[in-house]
């Protein structure tokens, strides 16, 4: 009897073993993509489009809160309540080497445009008593007074007899850059005693006079 029983469980195993059961199914074979899932570039072209705009704006907001000069004529009237007469444009890197005779080089640029309208500002601030003297100065060295002195200058001997004052006693420089002899100047004109006589030898050109210090 136990014969048997182990007998059959033996015959029960053979045919188990042989058996390969399975429940795994192939339901959709797998295919290889055209392109990559990740990282999808436009998405990612465009996120950083929108960063770049979002950081610009922020750093322009940023400088123009911090900034303490004046950019545009605009902001000097509302800030001092006056007109703006004019402005002058950047020289090119020729203009810069000798930017004190640009006008006197060529009437006709658009430097000595921009020195006429500065000119026609100033006579039409008054016209039924335009101004005999004009004053140019500024906050700090090296913003451009002789520059605009001398360029206006020749610009109002244009329209009449102009004579060209130089004041800066601690740094004068206008003799230098227009290569001046300097034999007279204002400290000649106060110190002698007749100093009538030498006028005569400021005369720069037909219609522009310049005394230096």
């Amino acid at each position: 009897m136990i014969y048997e029983s182990f007998l059959n469980r033996l015959m029960e195993t053979d045919i188990t073993s042989d058996y390969d059961a399975s429940n795994i199914r192939i339901i959709d074979r797998a295919t290889v993509p055209l392109s990559p899932v990740k990282p999808r570039a436009i998405l990612v072209l465009i996120g950083f489009t929108f960063v770049g705009i979002f950081l610009s704006v922020l750093i322009i907001f940023v400088y123009e809160s911090t900034i303490k000069t004046f950019t545009t004529p605009d902001q000097l009237e509302n800030a001092f309540s006056k007109t703006v007469v004019g402005i002058t444009p950047l020289l090119g890197k020729t203009e810069q080497r000798e930017p004190v005779i640009q006008y006197l080089k060529d009437k006709k640029s658009l430097f000595s445009e921009s020195i006429n309208s500065i000119r026609t500002g100033i006579l039409l601030q008054n016209l039924d008593s335009p101004p005999k003297t004009i004053l140019v100065t500024s906050s700090r060295a090296a913003e451009g007074k002789s520059t605009l002195a001398i360029n206006l200058a020749a610009s109002l001997s244009q329209i009449g007899p102009t004579l060209l004052l130089e004041l800066d006693l601690r740094k004068p420089s206008i003799a230098k850059r227009l290569s001046l002899n300097g034999n007279f100047g204002v400290s000649d004109l106060i110190t002698l005693k007749n100093p009538i006589e030498k006028l005569d030898s400021i005369r720069y050109q037909d219609s522009l006079s310049i005394l230096t210090c």
